[in-house]
């Protein structure tokens, strides 16, 4: 599960921080097969699901 900046400074953000390098998605896979990711405020962030 991807996380995807909406502006330009979401965009930024994403980067500066590496959110979506590579181990960070696996922790999140994981997390999410155990049904603990997405966390239940999810709803307020939009992110883009590859598998």
């Amino acid at each position: 599960m991807r996380v995807v900046g909406l502006t330009a400074t979401g965009r930024g953000t994403v980067e500066a921080l590496k959110i979506n390098r590579a181990m960070m998605l696996a922790i999140r896979g994981e997390e999410e097969l155990l049904g603990r990711h997405p966390p239940l405020f999810s709803n307020t962030f939009r992110t883009d699901h590859h598998s």
